[in-house]
């Protein structure tokens, strides 16, 4: 039997809002508590290491996501890039190596975009964060940033060439 069926339609209302309320006051008493929120912060952290969660995994950016002539695009900044770098004939590919950096205390890795034939790395950005700056501070080639502003002339050609909605010819 349903709720409704049993309670009727404000004894219904009546048990969801107190089942609600159990559930709440738990979650409140580990806000509340700076030691159980960093237990469960660390209990998280063990899962999703144990369950090789985390790290980079195509498709867990921000932005959207696909296939453009075999080419994967974390973001509409990099479709940008590779429809403009492939119609002006520049050579470059997806870079998949992984560098290491320290951020917060912590070793992490970071994947930067794509790999320049001249060995030159380059990463897009449509934001930059205080993470951001210690993986550019540690890495130890040559690398490039680009972000939003530098990319306008790259926005400009792909919208001129494909049009505003240029994220649909995702494969």
């Amino acid at each position: 039997m349903t709720w409704r069926q049993m309670f009727g339609p404000a004894g219904e209302e009546q048990q969801r809002r107190t089942a609600a309320s159990n559930i709440l006051r738990p979650q409140e008493a580990l806000r509340a508590s700076v030691e159980l929120e960093a237990m469960r912060r660390q209990k998280l952290s063990e899962v999703a290491k144990r369950r090789k969660l985390g790290q980079y995994r195509k498709g867990s950016g921000r932005g959207r996501k696909g296939w453009h002539r075999g080419f994967w695009c974390d973001s509409s900044y990099e479709l940008a890039f590779v429809m403009y770098a492939l119609d002006q004939g520049m050579a470059f590919e997806r870079n998949c190596q992984k560098f290491a950096y320290t951020f917060g205390g912590k070793s992490r890795t970071w994947i930067p975009d794509f790999r320049l034939t001249d060995g030159t790395y380059l990463e897009i950005k449509g934001y930059r964060s205080e993470q951001a700056e210690a993986k550019f501070a540690a890495f130890p080639y040559g690398l490039t940033v680009v972000d939003g502003r530098q990319m306008g002339f790259v926005f400009e050609y792909v919208t001129q060439t494909y049009g505003k909605n240029f994220t649909d010819l995702y494969e």
